[in-house]
């Protein structure tokens, strides 16, 4: 985990999440003593020390590389104000503003931070004058990052070839077979883990928990920093087995209610109760897919609109790659 957090430093939410399990664990096993204490708090130093010893160790050999001159590079608050812009591909994407910024202050530290900073005061500032720019904006972040099925693998490949029959799949009808399929993957697994959130999450334990929270901390950290679909795999498959544990529940509770039926027939209590819930459920999924086709929903989402932002992106990097030597 300390390697991690040195090659990227997104990876710092899983420690933190590993953290808070490991101090929710200390704090419902109190009462053991110190015996289980020791152990945990042991593991909870190895991780900050671990991290502690990546991060300064990695400094200090740079900074043995450049004749002792510390190299701070491009400021951290770069990314997050960054992420708080329009890109070219979706807002909050990248768009080039770090290295900009960068190299416009001559690439100086402490005058690209007080830039940076400006620049992100700004912004800030300018939310409350325009409320509805302002949630639109995040929600077509937050929708073009976590609800993006194929996670840039397609746009990644852009204008690349390959053998066996691939470029049916890279450039082909393959790729809209494949957008088709893990759309559907997709919407099931989130279907699974709005069923767990309903019916198990009051009664998780600790450990189950270190998966919706780990999960949760990528979309917080990630509604401010830089966005991008790549990002979101790598806290995607933590809701796997809460989608399993989602679809177990649902089966559990129809297998006991079809019971009850059995037993009582559909004009007991138990049967006008579930059959309120189905037509309750039935009702709610036809309004939501009705209201996903309405005006204000797509320009909300803009599940169409960045098409050609995304081709015009995917084209310029495309060229930036052929200029290469």
């Amino acid at each position: 985990m300390g390697i991690a957090t040195v090659v990227k430093s997104n990876y710092m939410i899983f420690m933190i999440a590993a953290l808070i399990y490991l101090v929710l664990k200390l704090v419902q096993e109190r009462a053991a003593g110190v015996r289980k204490a020791v152990p945990r708090l042991l593991l909870m130093v190895l991780l900050l020390g671990f991290f502690l010893v990546g991060r300064f160790g990695v400094d200090a050999y740079i900074r043995s590389m450049n004749g002792g001159e510390e190299v701070k590079g491009i400021p951290m608050t770069a990314w997050i104000t960054m992420g708080l812009q329009d890109g070219k591909a979706a807002p909050g994407w990248y768009n080039g503003y770090n290295n900009g910024v960068y190299i416009d202050n001559e690439y100086d530290y402490d005058r690209t931070q007080e830039a940076v900073m400006e620049e992100m005061k700004r912004i800030v500032l300018g939310y409350p004058k325009d409320i509805g720019a302002s949630v639109s904006f995040f929600v077509k972040k937050v929708s073009s990052q976590w609800n993006n099925p194929t996670f840039q693998s397609l746009w990644i490949l852009e204008e690349r070839s390959g053998r066996g029959g691939v470029d049916w799949l890279l450039q082909g009808g393959g790729r809209y077979a494949y957008t088709f399929w893990v759309n559907i993957l997709q919407t099931w697994i989130l279907v699974g883990v709005f069923l767990y959130a309903v019916m198990r999450f009051k009664k998780s334990t600790v450990e189950e928990l270190v998966l919706p929270v780990t999960f949760l901390g990528g979309v917080l950290f990630h509604l401010f920093w830089e966005a991008e679909g790549l990002y979101a795999i790598l806290y995607f498959p933590l809701l796997l087995p809460l989608a399993v544990c989602g679809y177990g529940e649902w089966r559990s509770y129809l297998l006991v209610k079809k019971a009850q039926i059995a037993v009582n027939g559909w004009k007991s209590g138990e049967g006008k109760n579930l059959r309120k819930k189905l037509v309750l459920g039935g009702v709610v999924t036809v309004l939501v897919c009705a209201l996903s086709y309405t005006d204000p929903f797509a320009k909300m989402f803009a599940r169409n609109e960045n098409t050609g932002a995304f081709d015009t992106c995917t084209q310029e990097m495309v060229n930036e790659m052929d200029a290469l030597p």
